[in-house]
Protein backbone atom coordinates (compact mmCIF):
# COMPACT_ATOMS: atom_id res chain seq x y z
CA UNK A 1 0.00 0.00 0.00
CA UNK A 2 1.50 3.33 -1.07
CA UNK A 3 1.91 6.03 1.56
CA UNK A 4 0.22 9.35 0.98
CA UNK A 5 2.49 12.16 -0.18
CA UNK A 6 2.60 15.25 2.04
CA UNK A 7 0.30 17.88 0.58
CA UNK A 8 1.67 21.42 0.40
CA UNK A 9 -0.46 24.49 -0.31
CA UNK A 10 1.23 27.67 -1.50
CA UNK A 11 -0.67 30.90 -0.92
CA UNK A 12 0.34 33.97 -2.88
CA UNK A 13 1.26 31.60 -5.69
CA UNK A 14 0.91 34.15 -8.48
CA UNK A 15 3.21 36.68 -6.81
CA UNK A 16 6.96 37.06 -7.10
CA UNK A 17 7.84 34.85 -4.10
CA UNK A 18 4.99 32.32 -4.25
CA UNK A 19 5.59 31.63 -7.93
CA UNK A 20 9.29 31.01 -7.22
CA UNK A 21 8.47 28.65 -4.34
CA UNK A 22 6.22 26.66 -6.67
CA UNK A 23 8.98 26.40 -9.29
CA UNK A 24 11.20 24.71 -6.72
CA UNK A 25 8.59 22.19 -5.57
CA UNK A 26 6.51 21.17 -8.59
CA UNK A 27 8.99 18.58 -9.89
CA UNK A 28 9.41 16.89 -6.50
CA UNK A 29 7.66 13.54 -6.94
CA UNK A 30 7.60 12.98 -3.18
CA UNK A 31 5.21 15.92 -2.67
CA UNK A 32 1.64 16.76 -3.61
CA UNK A 33 1.81 20.50 -4.37
CA UNK A 34 -1.13 22.83 -4.91
CA UNK A 35 -1.58 26.58 -5.17
CA UNK A 36 -4.31 28.87 -3.96
CA UNK A 37 -5.72 31.95 -5.62
CA UNK A 38 -8.67 34.23 -5.10
CA UNK A 39 -9.10 34.06 -8.89
CA UNK A 40 -8.16 30.48 -9.93
CA UNK A 41 -8.74 31.18 -13.63
CA UNK A 42 -5.91 33.73 -13.52
CA UNK A 43 -3.59 31.08 -12.06
CA UNK A 44 -4.17 28.47 -14.75
CA UNK A 45 -0.54 28.71 -15.93
CA UNK A 46 0.90 27.41 -12.65
CA UNK A 47 1.09 23.72 -13.70
CA UNK A 48 -0.26 22.52 -10.33
CA UNK A 49 -3.83 22.16 -9.07
CA UNK A 50 -5.24 25.55 -8.02
CA UNK A 51 -7.86 25.97 -5.31
CA UNK A 52 -9.99 28.98 -4.50
CA UNK A 53 -8.83 30.76 -1.35
CA UNK A 54 -9.83 34.35 -0.72
CA UNK A 55 -8.69 35.66 2.66
CA UNK A 56 -11.73 37.95 2.75
CA UNK A 57 -14.20 35.11 2.14
CA UNK A 58 -13.97 32.78 5.13
CA UNK A 59 -16.12 30.16 3.42
CA UNK A 60 -13.27 29.51 0.94
CA UNK A 61 -10.67 28.69 3.59
CA UNK A 62 -11.77 25.25 4.83
CA UNK A 63 -12.19 23.73 1.35
CA UNK A 64 -8.79 25.10 0.30
CA UNK A 65 -7.09 23.50 3.33
CA UNK A 66 -8.67 20.09 2.94
CA UNK A 67 -5.95 17.43 3.20
CA UNK A 68 -3.15 20.02 3.47
CA UNK A 69 -0.17 19.01 5.63
CA UNK A 70 2.17 21.98 5.05
CA UNK A 71 1.11 25.54 4.38
CA UNK A 72 3.07 28.49 2.98
CA UNK A 73 1.44 31.72 4.17
CA UNK A 74 2.02 35.00 2.43
CA UNK A 75 -0.24 38.03 2.99
CA UNK A 76 -0.32 41.64 1.92
CA UNK A 77 1.17 44.39 4.08
CA UNK A 78 -2.04 45.88 5.43
CA UNK A 79 -3.63 45.76 8.85
CA UNK A 80 -6.24 43.40 7.33
CA UNK A 81 -3.53 40.73 7.42
CA UNK A 82 -4.19 40.31 11.16
CA UNK A 83 -7.82 39.32 10.65
CA UNK A 84 -7.04 37.31 7.51
CA UNK A 85 -4.14 35.39 9.04
CA UNK A 86 -6.10 34.61 12.20
CA UNK A 87 -8.92 33.07 10.17
CA UNK A 88 -6.44 31.08 8.07
CA UNK A 89 -4.49 29.78 11.09
CA UNK A 90 -7.67 28.93 13.01
CA UNK A 91 -8.90 26.82 10.09
CA UNK A 92 -5.45 25.31 9.52
CA UNK A 93 -5.55 24.00 13.10
CA UNK A 94 -9.04 22.56 12.59
CA UNK A 95 -8.01 21.04 9.25
CA UNK A 96 -4.98 19.25 10.67
CA UNK A 97 -2.22 21.28 8.99
CA UNK A 98 1.03 20.09 10.56
CA UNK A 99 3.49 22.86 9.60
CA UNK A 100 3.20 26.50 8.57
CA UNK A 101 5.94 28.43 6.80
CA UNK A 102 5.13 32.11 7.26
CA UNK A 103 6.72 34.77 5.08
CA UNK A 104 6.90 37.84 7.25
CA UNK A 105 9.07 40.93 7.24
CA UNK A 106 12.42 41.87 8.70
CA UNK A 107 12.72 43.72 11.96
CA UNK A 108 13.81 43.13 15.51
CA UNK A 109 11.20 41.91 17.97
CA UNK A 110 10.96 45.43 19.41
CA UNK A 111 10.38 47.04 16.00
CA UNK A 112 8.33 50.20 15.76
CA UNK A 113 7.61 49.76 12.03
CA UNK A 114 3.88 49.04 11.77
CA UNK A 115 3.79 46.32 9.13
CA UNK A 116 6.82 44.54 10.64
CA UNK A 117 4.90 44.47 13.92
CA UNK A 118 1.77 43.16 12.23
CA UNK A 119 3.79 40.26 10.85
CA UNK A 120 5.15 39.59 14.33
CA UNK A 121 1.62 39.49 15.75
CA UNK A 122 0.85 36.86 13.10
CA UNK A 123 4.02 34.96 14.05
CA UNK A 124 2.95 34.89 17.70
CA UNK A 125 -0.52 33.71 16.78
CA UNK A 126 0.87 30.89 14.66
CA UNK A 127 3.23 29.87 17.48
CA UNK A 128 0.31 29.85 19.93
CA UNK A 129 -1.85 27.71 17.62
CA UNK A 130 0.03 24.51 18.39
CA UNK A 131 0.93 24.02 14.71
CA UNK A 132 4.64 23.56 14.02
CA UNK A 133 6.05 26.59 12.24
CA UNK A 134 8.99 28.30 10.60
CA UNK A 135 9.01 32.08 10.23
CA UNK A 136 10.98 33.76 7.46
CA UNK A 137 11.89 37.45 7.84
CA UNK A 138 13.52 38.59 4.61
CA UNK A 139 14.83 42.11 4.22
CA UNK A 140 14.09 44.21 1.17
CA UNK A 141 13.75 42.38 -2.16
CA UNK A 142 16.16 43.12 -4.98
CA UNK A 143 13.09 43.18 -7.24
CA UNK A 144 12.02 46.39 -5.49
CA UNK A 145 15.28 48.23 -6.17
CA UNK A 146 13.94 50.15 -9.18
CA UNK A 147 10.41 50.65 -7.92
CA UNK A 148 8.05 49.76 -5.12
CA UNK A 149 4.30 49.94 -4.96
CA UNK A 150 4.10 51.39 -8.47
CA UNK A 151 6.47 54.26 -7.67
CA UNK A 152 9.52 54.60 -9.93
CA UNK A 153 12.78 55.06 -8.07
CA UNK A 154 15.03 55.91 -11.01
CA UNK A 155 14.88 59.41 -12.48
CA UNK A 156 17.46 60.83 -14.87
CA UNK A 157 19.81 57.93 -14.10
CA UNK A 158 19.70 58.51 -10.33
CA UNK A 159 18.36 55.89 -7.91
CA UNK A 160 16.41 57.47 -5.06
CA UNK A 161 15.06 55.01 -2.54
CA UNK A 162 12.72 55.30 0.39
CA UNK A 163 15.14 53.65 2.82
CA UNK A 164 17.21 56.83 3.15
CA UNK A 165 20.38 56.17 5.12
CA UNK A 166 19.14 52.96 6.76
CA UNK A 167 21.48 49.98 6.58
CA UNK A 168 19.63 47.12 4.90
CA UNK A 169 20.48 43.82 3.29
CA UNK A 170 18.99 43.28 -0.16
CA UNK A 171 17.83 39.77 -1.08
CA UNK A 172 16.48 38.27 -4.26
CA UNK A 173 12.96 36.82 -4.08
CA UNK A 174 14.38 33.66 -5.69
CA UNK A 175 16.68 33.15 -2.69
CA UNK A 176 13.77 33.61 -0.29
CA UNK A 177 11.87 31.01 -2.32
CA UNK A 178 14.78 28.57 -2.11
CA UNK A 179 14.72 28.80 1.68
CA UNK A 180 10.93 28.42 1.83
CA UNK A 181 11.04 25.39 -0.47
CA UNK A 182 13.78 23.76 1.60
CA UNK A 183 11.70 24.19 4.75
CA UNK A 184 8.55 22.86 3.08
CA UNK A 185 10.45 19.76 1.91
CA UNK A 186 11.93 19.07 5.36
CA UNK A 187 9.92 20.96 7.97
CA UNK A 188 11.12 18.90 10.92
CA UNK A 189 14.67 20.22 10.57
CA UNK A 190 13.45 23.82 10.69
CA UNK A 191 10.50 23.68 13.09
CA UNK A 192 10.24 26.42 15.70
CA UNK A 193 12.81 28.59 13.96
CA UNK A 194 12.58 32.24 13.03
CA UNK A 195 15.11 33.53 10.55
CA UNK A 196 16.35 36.77 12.10
CA UNK A 197 17.15 38.08 8.67
CA UNK A 198 17.49 36.48 5.25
Amino acid sequence: MATRKPKILITGATGQVGREVLKRLTDDKALDVAASSRAPAKAADLSVPVVLLDYDRRETIAPALEGVDRLFILTAYTVDMLRQSKALVDQARKSGVKHIVHLGACGANDTDVAHYGWHQFVERYIAGSGIEFTHLRPEIFMQNLFGYGGVRVVENGVIRHYVGHARLSWIDAEDVAKVAAAVLRDPGTHKGQTSPRL
